[in-house]
């Protein structure tokens, strides 16, 4: 399915834009048929490197997901699924955030509908603060304020850069890797690296090659090690 997405404000609009184009509901299974639409569109943008960084953090968590819709037997840890859930609460909240920006909307749209008294016309507005307001009240009324808007922000992206790793790149290197050998055994291709991410990663980019018909996989059991080879094409 080929999805057209023009404008976008941000990591969460583009997720939910793709959601309801297939209108789906926010939940894991439907985070993970996006994921593939979400990085494309990512990759044809350009970002300043603070935009990108949001987007990244997004990204890292849309392939956690998929891997864990693709690989059941992946165990995922504690900070993990708090990620997962984290974002599914996010776009939850947006969707809700951006509906009721609908609704102000088409009040404003209609306002000439609406009809008020002219009770304060003419008159300049003004700012009656309570007596007891002082510099100590507002400074302890904006840091309330901040930590109740801190849940709807995305995290820090301090760690989860380094976790972002090109699935385009990893698909160069596993073609160059096929081309000098017979057959190539999936748990090689970390050259030795045990982390989760590159497990995720390669998987993707093996799934991807296999999809396009460039390689042939085979596996002797259940759960056994996947051998990769390369698909002679006619």
């Amino acid at each position: 399915m080929k999805i057209k997405i023009e404008k976008f404000e941000g990591p969460l609009d583009l997720l939910l834009e793709l959601i309801e184009q297939q209108k789906l509901d926010i939940c894991e299974v439907a985070l993970a048929e996006v994921t593939d639409q979400y990085l494309e569109i990512i990759s044809q943008q350009e970002f300043s490197p603070n935009e990108l960084a949001d987007f990244l953090v997004v990204a890292s968590r849309l392939l956690l997901i998929k891997s864990k819709t693709l690989l059941p037997m992946l165990d995922l840890t504690e900070e993990e699924e708090a990620e997962i859930k984290d974002l599914e609460n996010a776009m939850q909240e947006y969707r809700r955030y951006k509906n009721q920006a609908k609704i102000v909307k088409e009040i404003l749209a209609n306002k000439s509908r609406i009809f008020t008294r002219e009770l304060w016309q003419g008159r300049e507005p003004v700012f009656s603060p309570p007596k007891r307001l002082d510099l100590e009240s507002l400074v302890e009324a904006f840091k309330k304020l901040s930590l109740s808007l801190e849940k709807f922000l995305l995290p820090k992206v301090s760690g989860y850069l380094e976790r972002v790793v090109s699935v385009e790149e990893r698909i160069k290197e596993i073609i160059l890797k096929i081309e000098s050998r017979a057959v190539l055994s999936f748990n090689t291709l970390a050259g030795g690296s045990m982390k989760k991410i590159d497990v995720i990663i390669n998987f993707l980019a093996v799934l991807f090659l296999f999809r396009e018909k460039n390689i042939m996989l085979s596996q002797a059991k259940d759960f056994g090690e996947i051998k990769i080879m390369k698909l002679h094409q006619p």
